[in-house]
C-alpha cells in the first residue's frame, strides 16, 4: 500500500488495489500535507469500531469560509460492500489535487467551490466485504451494513415516519448521527452519494406515503432540477445514458436516459438522499456506478475512465440557478441576514440564508419570482428573474427593510386594540373576518356574556417544568390524563408553547398556544384547531394531542416548524367536550353517531352545528349559558382567529367523495388549505387501510358555525370514517393525517398585512381596505386603527385603501407561496385644497407672477408705440406719390413738423429705406 500511495503523490493513480482503512488514512493525511494550500482533512465522526469517517476538503482557501462560495459534497461507500464509489472518490481527491496547477478548468472549479469528499461512510462494513463479491444476496452479511448489522441507508429520519420514530435518535447508528449532524450544520448546496448494484442516476423522492414496493413515481417540488442533475451525470458517464445496465441480477432493467425516480425504481424509507432535501439546503441524488458491487481491482481503471468527467461535470452544477446575498438595508455595510427564507413561486420548497446572508438556489432555466423574508423585516420580492444555463450568472442581492419603530410599539402594546373586520363581498352572502390582533396582557381575563361580566370565568396561562414526556399514541386519554399530557409535552418547549385554561361555570377548557414571533415583528396570522366537537368523538382529541406533541418536539430540529411559528400563532383545543366513557377496551369498535335528544334546552352540538341558535335572543342566551360555549367566547375574544378548523370523525357512505370531507363558506380558501389531490390521496389510504364498510353509518351533513363566537374563515375537516376506532389503530390514523394537518398549518401562514398611513407615516384611523382576487372576489376590511391583516391563499390581488378626507390608493400585490404574510403598507394623500393658495409661499409666488406679467405688458405697449411712430414716418416719405389724399398729406406734414427737432440722422435713415 505504501508503494501505491507514493505513486499517487507523484502523479500516478494506483489501479492495482483498493485502499483499506489504514492505507486510506495514510493517503489522505499525505495529500492534505502535500497540498496544504488547497486541502484539509476533517473527521466528521467515528464508526461503531471507532474508525474515523474522513472528509477531505479541497478549495483555494481551506482554512476560511469565503463569502459567496458554494459548498459541495460527495459521499461514498455507505454500503460497505459497494466499493467502486469509494475508490472513485479516492481517485478524484488525487486527480483534483494533482491537476490544480496544470489544468485551468480544474483550477477554476476549485477556486470557486468548497468541495468535500467522503470516500467511506461505512469503514467497518468495507473491512468485512470481500473483493470480487458481486452478488447482492451473499453480500448482505458481508459488509453491506455497519458493524451493528444496520443498513445505514434505511437509518435516517424519513418524511413519512411516525414523528415519534422520526425524532427518536437514540437507536440510530453513530455513522448516521455523524452524517446528520454534518449535513444540518454546514451550508451544502449540492451532493451525491455513490452506490453500486446497477448503473443509473436516481433522484428524490426515494419513497412515498404509500410505500409501494416499486412503480410509484414520488415527485418532489424540485423534480425538474433533480432530473437535470441526474441527466448531467448520466450523459457525461460513458455508458449510463444508454439506460440499459445489463446487470446479471436484473437483465431487463431499462432506465430512459439513464435516470430514474427513486421510489419508482423501488421504495427506500429512511434514506440519506431525502434527508438532505428535507433537513438542509442541500439537493442530493444517488449514483449507482457498477453492476458488480465489489469488482476485482483490475477493473478500477476502466471504471475511473467511465466516471472521471461525470464526477467533474456534476460538481459544476453547484453554480447553476441563482445565488446572492440577503442584507439589512439599514446598515451601512450591508450586513448579511442569516436565516432569511428564500421562496420561489410555484415551487413548494424553501431554502434559508447562511453565513454572510449568502444563498444558492438550484433552478432550471426559466423566469421566476423570488421572495426573501425574515423575522423583523419586510419581505422583498424580485419578479421575472431570468435563470439561464450560464453557471456564472451575476449575484442577486436582496435588501430587507427592518420593521419601523411604530410597528414595534404596536407589537409591544399590552392593552387590547380595536378589532378590524374584513368582509367577503359576494352575491350570495357576506362573511365577517377578524384580522387585527388583541394582545393578551394579563393572566386572568373575564369574558363578556350577554353584556355582563361573568366572574366565574378565568383564562390562565401556565408554564410547566416537568421531565421529558412521550405520549402513548395507542391510547385514548381521559380528561385528567390529557391535562397531564399537555403539561408534560409543553415542558419540552417552554419558549414556544403555553398552556391556557379557561374556566367557566365549573367547566375548564384547555388550549395550547404555539408561537415564536418576537417583539417588534408584525402581529402573526392566527389559526385555530378544535377537536371533540361531540362528547363521543374522542379520536379527534388524540389527533390534535399528537399534533401538539409534534410541534413541540420538532421545533428544535425542524427549521420549517420554527419558520411557521414565526409567521403564524397556532391555537389548539384538543377537547371541547368530554364524556367519561373508556374507549381503550380491547373489543372497542366504531361508535355510533350521537343520538339527538328532544329537549327544551339547546345542547353543545345544537349550538355549534346549527345556525338557528342565534335567531332569537332567548335561544342565544341559552346557548351562551352552556359552559363550553362561554369558554369558547372567552377564547375567541382574546385570540381573534383568522382561520378556525374543527375536526370531526364522521362515517361516509361514499368516502371517496372529497367534497363532503370539508364544509366551509369559502370554497377557494378551502381548496387551498386542503387541495383536492391531497384529500383524494389521504381518503384512498384511509379507506384501504382503516375503514370497514360494514361499520359505516349513514352520512350526516354537518357545519361548524360558532357565528358570534368567531368571525374568521372556518372549515370542518372530517378525518376518518370510524368514530373512535380501536386504540391500536390510533397510531395508523396519526401517520396518515399528520401530513394533512402539517400541510394545512404551513398553508395557513399565507396572507397579507400592513398599515394605512399618511405622508408623515402616521396611522390613518377608520380606513377601509378592499382586496380583490383575480376572479373578482372581494374582501372588505374596516380598520379602526390603521392596521389590517387577512389570511389569503397565494395569488395576485388588487389592494385598494380609502379613508375620509384622503384620496384613494390602489396597488397590485402578489402573495407568494411559502413566503408567509406579505407586507403591504398603503400611503394615502389628502386632496388639494383652495385654501392652500393663500399660504405664504404660494402668495409670494403669485405676486412675483403678476409683476412679471405687468412688466411684460409695459414692454408690449412701448414696442407697439415705436412701431406706430415708424409707420407714420414712412408715410411722410410717400407724400408726393399720394397727391390726391389731402387728409394724409396734412397729417404727415403735422407729424413732420413735430419731429423737426429730432435727429436728422434718423430722418435720413428712413429716407434711404424708402
Amino acid at each position: 500500500e505504501s508503494r501505491s500511495t507514493n505513486a499517487g503523490i507523484t502523479g500516478d493513480l494506483s489501479f492495482d488495489r483498493y485502499h483499506h482503512y489504514d492505507a486510506l488514512t495514510e493517503l489522505l493525511h499525505q495529500y492534505a500535507s502535500k497540498f496544504s494550500t488547497i486541502a484539509r482533512l476533517h473527521s466528521i465522526g467515528k464508526s461503531v469500531k471507532n474508525r474515523h469517517i474522513w472528509a477531505f476538503q479541497i478549495t483555494d482557501h481551506p482554512n476560511s469560509t469565503e463569502n459567496g462560495e458554494p459548498w459541495f459534497k460527495y459521499v461514498g461507500n455507505m454500503h460497505g460492500n459497494e466499493a467502486v464509489g469509494r475508490q472513485m472518490l479516492v481517485y478524484l481527491i488525487q486527480y483534483l489535487c494533482q491537476q490544480y496547477t496544470i489544468n485551468p478548468d480544474i483550477k477554476n472549479l476549485i477556486d470557486s467551490t468548497n468541495i468535500f469528499i467522503v470516500p467511506t461512510m461505512n469503514p467497518d462494513g468495507f473491512e468485512l466485504a470481500r473483493e470480487g463479491d458481486c452478488d447482492y444476496q451473499s453480500s448482505q452479511s458481508l459488509g453491506r451494513a455497519n458493524a451493528n448489522q444496520v443498513d445505514l441507508n434505511r437509518d435516517f429520519p424519513d418524511q413519512f415516519d411516525n414523528p415519534n420514530q422520526a425524532n427518536n435518535n437514540r437507536h440510530r447508528q453513530p455513522e448516521t448521527l455523524a452524517m446528520m449532524d454534518w449535513i444540518t450544520k454546514n451550508p451544502f448546496v449540492l451532493s451525491a452519494n455513490l452506490h453500486g448494484g446497477s448503473v443509473v442516476a436516481s433522484y428524490p423522492y426515494d419513497d412515498s406515503a404509500k410505500h409501494l414496493q416499486e412503480g410509484f413515481y414520488s415527485k418532489s417540488p424540485d423534480d425538474a432540477i433533480f432530473r437535470h442533475l441526474a441527466t448531467t451525470y448520466a450523459n457525461a458517464h460513458h455508458t449510463m445514458h444508454n439506460g440499459r445496465p445489463n446487470c446479471q441480477a436484473s437483465m431487463n432493467d431499462y432506465f430512459k436516459g439513464g435516470i430514474t425516480n427513486g421510489a419508482k425504481w423501488y421504495d427506500v424509507s429512511g434514506g440519506m438522499q431525502d434527508y438532505n432535501y428535507f433537513h438542509s439546503n442541500c439537493f442530493e441524488i444517488t449514483l449507482e456506478l457498477s453492476c458488480c458491487k465489489y469488482p476485482a481491482s483490475r477493473e478500477l481503471e476502466q471504471e475511473w475512465n467511465k466516471n472521471r468527467q461525470a464526477l467533474i461535470d456534476y460538481i459544476k452544477q453547484v453554480h447553476l440557478g441563482i445565488h446572492g446575498n440577503v442584507y439589512d438595508s439599514s446598515t451601512s455595510n450591508r450586513k448579511g441576514i442569516v436565516g432569511a427564507t428564500i421562496s420561489i413561486n410555484a415551487i413548494n420548497h424553501n431554502i434559508t440564508t447562511v453565513q454572510y446572508g449568502n444563498f444558492w438556489r438550484l433552478l432550471t432555466p426559466g423566469k421566476y419570482s423570488i421572495t426573501a423574508s425574515a423575522p423583523g423585516y419586510h419581505s422583498t420580492t424580485h419578479d421575472s428573474v431570468t435563470v439561464t444555463n450560464d453557471p456564472r450568472s451575476p449575484p442577486i442581492n436582496i435588501a430587507l427593510t427592518p420593521i419601523t419603530s411604530h410597528l414595534d410599539n404596536t407589537a409591544q402594546a399590552t392593552t387590547s386594540i380595536p378589532v378590524a373586520t374584513a368582509t367577503q363581498i359576494s352575491s350570495t352572502a357576506t362573511n365577517t373576518v377578524t384580522t387585527a390582533r388583541t394582545a393578551v396582557s394579563t393572566y386572568s381575563i373575564s369574558p363578556t356574556i350577554d353584556n355582563h361580566e361573568s366572574k366565574s370565568t378565568t383564562v390562565t396561562l401556565l408554564n410547566n417544568s416537568i421531565n421529558h414526556y412521550e405520549i402513548n399514541n395507542q391510547h385514548y386519554h381521559s380528561e385528567g390524563e390529557m391535562i397531564t399530557a399537555i403539561k408534560n409535552i409543553l415542558s419540552r418547549c417552554p419558549s414556544i408553547g403555553k398552556h391556557i385554561q379557561i374556566k367557566n361555570n365549573g367547566k375548564t377548557l384547555h388550549a395550547i398556544e404555539f408561537s415564536n414571533s418576537q417583539k417588534g415583528q408584525p402581529a402573526p396570522l392566527m389559526a385555530g384547531f378544535i377537536g371533540r366537537l361531540y362528547d363521543n368523538d374522542a379520536m379527534t382529541s388524540e389527533m390534535l394531542l399528537q399534533l401538539v406533541h409534534h410541534i413541540c418536539t420538532s421545533d428544535e430540529n425542524d427549521n420549517t416548524i420554527s419558520e411557521l411559528l414565526s409567521r403564524t400563532k397556532i391555537i389548539i383545543v384538543p377537547c371541547l367536550s368530554h364524556d367519561q366513557k373508556d374507549y381503550n377496551k380491547e373489543n372497542q369498535k366504531c361508535s355510533k353517531l350521537p343520538v339527538k335528544l328532544k329537549s327544551n334546552q339547546p345542547t353543545l352540538s345544537h349550538c355549534l352545528f346549527n345556525d338557528t341558535w342565534q335567531n332569537t335572543v332567548k335561544l342565544r342566551t341559552a346557548c351562551l349559558q352552556i359552559p363550553m360555549i362561554g369558554a369558547m367566547q372567552s377564547l375567541f375574544t382574546n385570540y381573534s382567529m383568522d382561520v378556525l378548523i374543527g375536526l370531526q370523525t364522521r362515517p361516509f357512505t361514499d368516502f371517496e367523495s372529497k367534497h363532503r370531507a370539508i364544509a366551509t363558506s369559502l370554497k377557494t380558501v378551502t381548496s387551498y388549505l386542503v387541495p383536492n389531490e391531497l384529500i383524494e390521496t389521504i381518503n384512498k389510504i384511509v379507506s384501504q387501510k382503516l375503514c370497514n364498510t360494514s361499520q359505516l353509518n349513514k352520512y350526516s351533513e354537518m357545519k361548524f358555525t360558532p357565528h358570534d363566537l368567531q368571525h374568521g374563515l372556518r372549515a370542518t375537516l372530517s378525518i376518518g370514517c370510524c368514530i373512535n376506532p380501536n386504540r391500536k389503530r390510533l397510531s395508523q390514523y396519526w401517520d396518515i393525517h399528520r401530513t394533512v394537518l402539517l400541510d394545512i398549518l404551513h398553508r395557513l401562514s399565507s396572507g397579507i398585512s400592513g398599515e394605512v398611513i399618511d405622508h408623515s407615516k402616521a396611522l390613518i384611523k377608520h380606513a377601509t381596505v378592499i382586496i380583490t382576487n383575480q376572479n373578482g372576489q372581494k374582501y372588505m376590511i374596516k380598520s379602526p386603527n390603521g392596521h389590517f391583516q387577512l389570511f389569503l391563499p397565494p395569488g395576485k390581488y388588487s389592494v385598494k385603501a380609502d379613508a375620509k378626507g384622503y384620496n384613494g390608493y390602489s396597488i397590485l400585490v402578489t402573495i407568494v407561496k411559502g413566503a408567509g404574510s406579505t407586507r403591504c403598507d398603503l400611503n394615502l394623500t389628502k386632496p388639494q385644497s383652495y385654501k392652500r393658495f393663500f399660504s405664504r409661499t404660494d402668495t409670494l409666488a403669485a405676486v412675483a407672477g403678476l409683476m412679471l406679467l405687468a412688466f411684460g405688458v409695459i414692454i408690449y405697449v412701448i414696442r407697439t408705440a415705436i412701431r406706430k411712430r415708424r409707420s407714420k414716418m414712412m408715410g411722410r416719405k410717400h407724400f408726393d406719390i399720394n397727391t390726391d389724399n389731402e387728409g394724409i398729406r396734412a397729417t404727415t406734414v403735422s407729424l413732420l413738423r413735430g419731429d423737426i427737432d429730432q435727429s436728422d440722422e434718423e430722418e435720413v435713415l428712413y429716407t434711404k429705406k424708402l
